[in-house]
């Protein structure tokens, strides 16, 4: 398999839309992460990729375009691509972290650092003015920007992936109009001898060892719905899938590996400061109320309790870090939704037209940590332990090949199954931890109690067990063999967090039987997998709610280092003209200083208006403001190009001339000293850059504030008239 890189650099300004709008301010935006950062969803390359191919074969050059992207009755193609990000991302991401530290700066202030807004409206051919209703604004991506996003690819196709690349010249919304002009290139990695890693020593006299492995998703991870259904992912990585993964690396031996023993994939669930969440309990409810308050009722006299409980309750859903903690810990899953279109079959349309398909897709999100095990005998252990190792990352899911399903796996831990110490209960509760499925006695699926109590009073070598209570959850699930491109047959199942309490007629039973035991049919895919645990007597549970640490504003930071620059401008302690250059994180406070000096000025704008008003409505001060600081690149040269103008001359000279003094008294405050902070960023700042931030907002508002003065004026005087 070949591995490499593919560039993207923007040869003009591009939009690869999102489908969604930004508030009420912007019609088309494009995709970002939640720091901010732009990226090239996988999907959308791909499918400008596929076109170029199309595009060579029909100029001659054939391109086996089914074999590289896939085909239709869900052939897979062999390319695997994610999603195109920034260049040095990840030394922007550490640089944002560092200036997080003292500033604010929120996703927008990101996204509008590599992006900027366009308008267009129609225009009406005859009266050559805009149509009503037709003003769209788009957000682009900036001109030269560079993405990179990672590429696999069969080696003998890497030739013809080169030409696809090479031949693709536009990505994006309206790519005939001006935007998304682009420059792509694939560079391969060469082959590194990393060196072994060490290899896995387990404890010997064990029949069966566990594997735990974690699962950091490195982009969005989409697992279809019930039928396939594309609008709704699972919220977990079925067991299905790391058995399809282990597969995929063992590829020769894999019937060897499952002919053994059985193997045991469980599913992996969402993770927080290294703990594996279980689904909550159908038992658990929360107040309706009162958001911290639960009630367990798969507990003794839970019936009566739940009889006799006067508020109103919800279930409440989700994952929990532990099953008998008085203090439920709550965990949720962070989902997104992806908007995708098929262009129309006349590809000179650069949008998407009445005949190209509108569909949405949900996807869990990246950046988060799910944790599984896996369950097998020595040799099991070792082999899929040596594949974890060698690989580190893995495909998992639908559209892996598009930007989706890239996540890197470790493995934390082996371990051999121990045997439990004993522990006597006459009740306890079993809890699924994953959907069971369970035949009847004819040979039916079936979701009937009767089946699970057979099974567990085998295992406990009982036939006394009666069942106390029960809180069922039911759900539907399929899948789909693609070796065979058929779908497997929709099974209705006990869903997981279904509870059931089991007491004992007479005696007591050791429940530790039934750990690390799974009940039902294939297991191997992640079903049937159970907790055990004694029944319990209290009913109040505390929900557990973490601290949420927001952000100090630093309105009052910025407006002190304006206030330190305005105060510093014309008296030479900037430099004339910038030092540096500074990055696109540091462009970011810079713009957030910017709107302090702007703001300061438009506020001693309106001071001086309110004490010169008379003076200043002349507008012909404002003029020669206006010409001066067109014509001088510091705040110095600008103040004496002024006072020459209106020191010479007659009485009505010298009168502006002391007004002008007046109004470009900006030293009158006390100057300010900037501390070590301030002075990093103070640094990068130059004379001119101050001096047209301020000067400009200055003049810009004193004309406004005339204008405005000059309107009242006008309306008072037509009302005397009337």
């Amino acid at each position: 398999m070949g591995k490499g890189c593919l560039i993207i650099k923007l040869l003009s300004d591009a939009c690869p839309a999102s489908g969604e709008a930004f508030n009420s301010t912007i019609d088309t935006d494009i995709c970002y992460d939640d720091l901010g950062f732009p990226y090239i969803p996988g999907k959308r390359i791909k499918g400008c990729l596929r076109e170029s191919a199309i595009e060579l074969g029909e100029w001659g050059y054939p391109i086996d375009v089914e074999a590289i992207f896939g085909g239709p009755k869900d052939k897979k193609g062999r390319l695997q691509l994610s999603s195109a990000w920034l260049e040095h991302r990840e030394q922007l991401m550490e640089q944002l972290e560092e200036a997080r530290r003292g500033w604010n700066i929120a996703q927008q202030d990101v996204i509008n650092a590599f992006s900027y807004i366009r308008t267009q409206t129609a225009m009406d051919p005859k009266t050559g003015t805009a149509d009503e209703n037709t003003l769209r604004v788009t957000r682009v991506l900036r001109k030269g920007l560079t993405f990179r996003a990672e590429v696999a690819i069969p080696c003998e196709y890497v030739a013809d992936f080169k030409k696809c690349c090479a031949n693709l010249r536009f990505i994006g919304l309206n790519r005939t109009r001006g935007l998304g002009e682009v420059q792509v290139s694939f560079e391969e990695y060469h082959d590194t001898d990393a060196g072994k890693k060490p290899a896995l020593l387990l404890e010997k006299g064990y029949d069966r060892y566990r594997l735990d492995y974690s699962l950091d998703f490195c982009s969005p991870v989409r697992f279809d719905g019930v039928g396939g259904d594309k609008s709704h992912s699972e919220q977990y990585v079925e067991g299905s899938k790391i058995l399809g993964a282990i597969a995929q690396l063992n590829q020769a031996s894999f019937l060897d590996l499952m002919n053994q023993d059985e193997l045991i994939c469980s599913n992996a669930y969402i993770s927080q400061e290294g703990i594996r969440y279980v689904p909550a309990p159908a038992s658990l409810f929360i107040i309706k109320d009162d958001a911290s308050d639960l009630r367990e009722w798969a507990v003794e006299n839970g019936k009566q309790a739940q009889k006799e409980e006067k508020d109103q309750v919800n279930p409440l859903g989700g994952f929990i870090q532990d099953n008998q903690a008085d203090v439920v810990k709550k965990c949720g899953v962070d989902m997104e939704i992806h908007y995708h279109h098929a262009r129309p079959e006349d590809k000179s349309i650069g949008h998407a037209g009445e005949d190209g398909a509108f569909y949405q897709i949900e996807s869990i999100s990246d950046g988060q940590t799910f944790k599984g095990f896996i369950i097998g005998n020595e040799a099991q252990i070792s082999r899929i332990h040596e594949g974890f190792q060698k690989t580190g990352e893995l495909h998992l899911g639908n559209s892996r090949g598009a930007g989706y399903g890239d996540v890197h796996i470790q493995v934390e831990k082996v371990e051999p199954v121990r045997k439990e110490d004993e522990c006597l209960q006459s009740a306890f509760v079993i809890k699924l931890e994953a959907p069971l499925i369970e035949y009847n006695e004819n040979g039916m699926y079936t979701t009937d109690i009767e089946p699970i109590k057979t099974e567990i009073s085998e295992i406990l070598g009982c036939d006394d067990l009666e069942v106390e209570n029960s809180f069922f959850k039911y759900r539907q699930i399929a899948g789909y063999n693609t070796t065979w491109h058929l779908y497997k047959p929709t099974l209705n199942v006990l869903d997981k967090g279904t509870v059931i309490v089991f007491r004992k007629k007479e005696g007591k039973v050791d429940i530790n039987c039934l750990k690390n035991q799974w009940l039902g049919e294939r297991v191997n895919e992640g079903y049937g997998e159970i907790a055990v645990y004694p029944l319990g007597g209290d009913t109040t549970k505390t929900l557990f709610h973490s601290e949420v640490v927001r952000r100090v504003s630093d309105v009052a930071e910025v407006r002190r280092i304006a206030e330190i620059l305005v105060s510093m401008m014309g008296d030479g302690r900037l430099p004339e003209r910038r030092v540096a250059e500074p990055s696109d994180i540091e462009r970011i406070v810079l713009r957030k200083i910017e709107l302090a000096c702007t703001n300061m000025a438009r506020e001693d704008a309106a001071d001086k208006m309110g004490k010169y008003s008379r003076e200043i409505n002349n507008g012909s001060l404002i003029g020669a403001m206006r010409i001066a600081f067109g014509e001088n690149g510091t705040f110095e040269s600008y103040r004496k190009t002024l006072e020459e103008r209106f020191d010479k001359g007659n009485e009505d000279k010298r009168r502006k001339g002391h007004l002008t003094r007046n109004m470009l008294n900006i030293h009158s405050r006390d100057l300010l000293e900037p501390d070590v902070q301030e002075n990093r960023y103070i640094d990068m700042i130059s004379e001119k850059d101050v001096y047209q931030w301020y000067e400009r907002a200055f003049i810009e508002e004193l004309k406004y504030l005339v204008r405005q003065e000059k309107g009242k004026e006008a309306a008072k005087g037509k009302g005397h008239e009337e």
